[in-house]
């Protein structure tokens, strides 16, 4: 392989290994913001629908460590946890929803550029899951 490719090479995959490090620490975090905001809902059944957002966050975060593993042979970083400070639940929800369809573009142009098994995989399903969290949060608003 010519010296340029392996450069180029070895460039991607090193930012993919700094994307990952983000994902992981915005998904870890995006996990305890729904976790807390399962705290404020007003019936067993949106804090279950809450908890399962929560759920698949940590999911997400769980994979990308996974991946991150894959590709650089090394345990990646702690995330950085930042604590949530939610004081209006509607509030709370758009946020999430402005979130949660940034995350949904973000992934699908990830799934769109790493274009080889499991990179793209790993970015389709979690941008599909991300799309899902957008438009289930608009239930949760008052008309």
């Amino acid at each position: 392989m010519p010296e340029r490719a392996m450069e180029r090479m070895q460039c991607e995959q090193i930012e993919l290994l700094y994307r990952l490090q983000e994902y992981i620490t915005d998904e870890t975090n995006d996990s305890i913001y729904y976790y807390r905001l399962a705290e404020m809902a007003m019936t067993p059944e949106d804090r279950a629908i809450i908890l399962g957002f929560a759920e698949d966050e940590a999911r997400h975060a769980a994979n990308f460590q996974i991946l991150y593993r894959l590709i650089s042979r090394t345990i990646p970083p702690e995330p950085v946890i930042v604590e949530p400070n939610i004081t209006d639940f509607e509030e709370a929800i758009r946020i999430r929803i402005l979130a949660e369809s940034g995350d949904f573009r973000k992934y699908a142009n990830d799934y769109a550029k790493y274009n080889q098994p499991p990179i793209c995989d790993l970015f389709y399903l979690t941008s599909v899951s991300e799309g899902q969290h957008a438009m289930r949060l608009t239930l949760f608003l008052e008309n």
